[in-house]
């Protein structure tokens, strides 16, 4: 399933595996398998979100430097849990400003997998085989958010240049679909890492309401 159909704004697909006992259903097993996959599933298909859509009413964080480091500030109160973001040092945030400008301004000098490879290098000394980082679009669905968000959040790139910054724990949750209610405990490390296990809220729901149906 393509989660984007079904509310989750990320681009990614899942596969789902639908099992039906052929003792208790029969000779009708094979076309409930078919009706769920090609009828009743794409019936539940919900307008797409972006981004913007899921994170863009939170709080923001300017980074500032006090006594020699870097502190983020909201803008205003942080009424939702887990809204908080990770440290970063100075070289990460001056990374971060240089992408999500050259995005804001239209030029796309670092939207390629070579240029942004070729930055890492000059960044790091290293090489690496994949490119780092990504910087989300605000009117698109987000890249797949993955358990790996618990090491770095490079790939996960706040889209306002303003706040040069990776995703916080509620922001991955969000476009994982869950609800600011359900709040997450333990480091910020494993809070990331449930998040990106998880299946998206909105299709494991879409999921149910068809079997269901069904049953």
């Amino acid at each position: 399933f393509s989660l984007p159909d079904y509310g989750v704004p990320q681009n990614r697909c899942r596969i789902i595996i639908l099992g039906v006992r052929k003792e208790i259903f029969q000779e009708n097993y094979d076309n409930i398998i078919e009706d769920f996959y090609y009828h009743i599933m794409p019936s539940y298909h919900k307008e797409k979100r972006t981004v913007q859509d899921a994170i863009g009413d939170l709080p923001r964080f300017l980074p500032t430097v006090e006594n020699g480091k870097v502190v983020y500030r909201p803008d205003r109160n942080v009424d939702v849990p887990n809204h908080t973001p990770r440290g970063q040092s100075a070289r990460d945030i001056a990374v971060f400003r240089l992408l999500t400008e050259d995005i804001e301004s239209q030029r796309y000098e670092y939207t390629s997998i070579e240029r942004l490879k070729e930055l890492y290098t000059q960044v790091t000394g290293k090489e690496s085989n994949i490119h780092k980082y990504y910087v989300l679009r605000r009117d698109e669905q987000s890249n797949t958010i993955p358990a790996h968000l618990y090491k770095d959040g490079f790939r996960h790139i706040h889209p306002d240049s303003a706040q040069c910054r990776t995703l916080t724990v509620r922001e991955a949750a969000r476009l994982q679909t869950f609800d600011d209610d359900y709040e997450f405990v333990g480091s910020m490390g494993e809070q990331y890492k449930m998040i990106g296990n998880a299946v998206p809220v909105n299709l494991a729901y879409e999921i149910a309401v068809a079997i269901k149906s069904i049953l």
